[in-house]
């Protein structure tokens, strides 16, 4: 395939088949022909459909958010401001490795870049639920002493909680699980190391001995 062969309107006439709809207005369709063109023509004929599916998810790995449960949520701020809140309204959480990630689905349209927000279990300082309601106070900066409480309405609060909870678990499991291999790892050299201290000692006391 290559510029003379290509077809004007092979991909801005159905743009949903190579692009996602929320970013469908981030370029007009003739720019998103051109790129997948580009790309193509860089590509195509050197990878084969695994090859590109195995980037795609090598691509994927990299995010933060990668391998996330996520959940509808419904932000609710802590105080009603006329100045713009940190999301309007339903976004979506999700919970993995890292923490909780929330997507503003409306950002995404407009910055898909800045779309997602990451609150690492590191700074994480409580969470917790009742039926309908999640929060969590996280804590911004390590030289400031203040936090910040997120309340979310959702119908899976009680979910989100537990499965934090298992992230935690996972964590200590792995914790033990790296001591013990590090401790196995060490007892070897722990006797190597005792085995030289003792023959150096021997030594020593037979040239006291000698010179005596």
């Amino acid at each position: 395939m290559n510029k003379k062969t290509w077809k004007a309107g092979t991909v801005s006439s159905n743009l949903s088949s190579y692009i996602p709809k929320y970013l469908h207005s981030l370029l007009f369709s003739k720019a998103w022909e051109a790129s997948v063109c580009e790309v193509y023509q860089r590509y195509g004929s050197k990878l084969t459909e695994l090859d590109c599916q195995k980037r795609y998810v090598d691509l994927l790995k990299k995010l933060p958010s990668y391998g996330s449960t996520y959940f509808p949520v419904t932000y609710h701020p802590a105080e009603l401001t006329l100045s713009k809140q940190m999301f309007q309204g339903d976004i979506i959480m999700g919970i993995n490795a890292i923490g909780i990630h929330l997507i503003d689905v409306h950002q995404c349209k407009r910055q898909p870049n800045k779309a997602t927000l990451t609150f690492p279990f590191q700074r994480i300082i409580s969470w917790d639920c009742d039926k309908l309601t999640f929060f969590f106070e996280y804590h911004k900066l390590k030289s400031d002493n203040k936090s910040s409480l997120f309340t979310f309405s959702t119908p899976h609060a009680t979910l989100i909680r537990d499965l934090m909870y298992d992230w935690l678990d996972a964590f200590k499991d792995f914790a033990v699980e790296n001591q013990s291999r590090y401790s196995k790892k060490e007892e070897p050299k722990k006797k190597e190391e005792n085995k030289k201290d003792s023959k150096k000692k021997d030594k020593d006391e037979k040239k006291k001995d000698k010179k005596k």
